[in-house]
């Protein structure tokens, strides 16, 4: 989770989007599996578990260091519930930059980006796209 997300932050920042909205899309992007410890669908399951855990934070510290929106959580909701269909290409640039991170970060840590899969080609755009030299 913590690599994934450093890795958003740069991607964001990459892409012109909000770096701190990028990295708690990917904070949150497997919270159903981490609480559960299940896979299946976690990504489309986890909006229960987004929004009790962005108000519980909004109540103890949104007032101090900044609340977060109904507007994020729908990004971070909407990018969560599809993350894991990397074959799919969608218009949301923070649903297609957590695929891409997903898929980069699952390299990084050894996931062979098999071919069926959708990972390989996302991580063969993702390093291009931080001008990376990486053969997948």
């Amino acid at each position: 989770m913590h690599t994934s997300t450093q890795l958003a932050k740069i991607l964001a920042i990459k892409k012109d989007l909000d770096p701190e909205l990028a990295g708690l899309v990917c904070v949150f992007h497997d919270v159903y599996t981490l609480l559960t410890g299940e896979y299946r669908d976690h990504g489309v399951k986890a909006e229960h578990y987004v929004r009790e855990i962005v108000d519980e934070y909004n109540k103890r510290w949104g007032f101090k260091i900044g609340s977060i929106s109904e507007e994020e959580v729908s990004v971070i909701v909407d990018a969560v519930a599809v993350h894991s269909d990397k074959q799919k290409f969608s218009d949301n640039p923070y649903t297609e930059l957590l695929r891409d991170i997903d898929s980069l970060d699952a390299y990084l840590n050894g996931m062979e980006p098999g071919e069926n899969t959708g990972r390989k080609q996302r991580v063969r755009l993702v390093t291009r796209e931080l001008g990376l030299r990486v053969q997948v």
